[in-house]
């Protein structure tokens, strides 16, 4: 005869395979333990892909500045040598529409040891509330050839003191 607290035999009877069915499952607590361990994985992994979002988003602002500061500085380049000072502006004219959180500066700066030099420095800002920015820089060379003074005298450079003698400048 069969106690009631004690185990089934293993006789292979009806009641003895249902009681041993009934040990071999998961409890309640195992199972709720179970998902929110689940629970935190994921949220760890959506938190992972918000990272990556952002990375790819970043990347694209950041190219998109690069390409916006070149177009400018091709501008600065077919002026051949700008003109003194700083200007600033959108991208409306050359983009409509496109480009409505990117602004650019330009400011361009004699250089203090050759004064056929100038530094032309775009800045391009953009981003959310305009917080971050992307600059280039580069100097762009005078094409006039400058005329040869006495010494001691500053050089003087046709582009920019005028033509003294009132006749064209030879062109190579």
């Amino acid at each position: 005869m069969k106690s009631a607290g004690r185990p089934p035999d293993s006789s292979g009877t009806a009641s003895a395979c249902l009681w041993r069915g009934a040990r071999a499952g998961f409890t309640l607590l195992e199972v709720m333990i179970a998902i929110a361990v689940l629970g935190i994985a994921l949220i760890a992994l959506m938190a992972l892909q918000h990272q990556d979002l952002q990375s790819v988003i970043r990347g694209q602002e950041i190219s998109r500045a690069a390409m916006l500061a070149q177009a400018v500085m091709t501008q600065a380049e077919m002026e051949r040598f700008p003109p003194l000072g700083r200007s600033a502006g959108n991208f409306d004219q050359l983009y409509p529409r496109r480009y409505t959180n990117f602004r650019w500066t330009r400011e361009v700066t004699p250089s203090a040891m050759f004064p056929d030099l100038r530094k032309v420095e775009i800045l391009i800002i953009y981003g959310p509330h305009f917080g971050r920015t992307y600059d280039v820089v580069e100097f762009l060379h005078n094409p006039m050839p400058q005329i040869a003074t006495p010494q001691g005298a500053a050089p003087q450079n046709p582009a920019v003191q005028g033509n003294p003698g009132g006749g064209a400048l030879p062109v190579d």
